[in-house]
């Protein structure tokens, strides 16, 4: 069962990170052949590229203490908690500067509006997989819970530290 566990989280530390440096910069830079990337898709982007690294940060700790039977994860708790409190803020100033911005977009900027528009939502459904409800079910275990009891697992970090 731990060495499960140590396996799973080697998986997502890596492959948040991944995604974080390479897999979603570069879906960005080969959509800029399709359209003109602008501050819209830039922001929400980062902002995704943000969460991810915070949970591959999380995750690589996790892995850290399964592999060294330790507990130094709790000593980032805080940092987290706080993480828990700014992201939503974070997150809340992007979309009022969509919202304020959206009206006055030109035809031009539309297509950029609308994958900035994607990467956010995505952003805000990555904060809320993290800190509050696990949205993510990748592996069997896990859909077998969802299809048994119905209901969404605590996040990965609420569950860890007791939010």
């Amino acid at each position: 069962m731990k060495q499960r566990l140590i396996g799973r989280f080697r998986y997502l530390w890596t492959f948040e990170l991944l995604n974080a440096v390479v897999i979603l910069p570069g879906f960005v830079l080969l959509m800029r052949n399709n359209f003109e990337i602008g501050v819209f898709t830039v922001v929400a982007t980062a902002l995704v590229c943000f969460l991810l690294v915070v949970g591959a940060g999380f995750a690589f700790l996790k892995y850290r203490d399964l592999r060294r039977d330790t507990q130094e994860l709790n000593r980032f708790e805080g940092g987290f908690r706080l993480l828990r409190r700014f992201v939503p803020v974070l997150l809340a100033a992007v979309i009022v500067f969509f919202g304020v911005q959206a009206p006055g977009l030109a035809r031009a900027q539309i297509a950029d509006f609308v994958l900035g528009a994607i990467m956010l939502l995505l952003a805000i459904l990555e904060y809320i997989n993290y800190f509050h409800t696990q949205l993510m079910y990748d592996n069997r275990r896990d859909l077998d819970y969802l299809l048994t009891k119905w209901k969404f697992k605590r996040g990965l970090m609420a569950r860890e530290f007791g939010w």
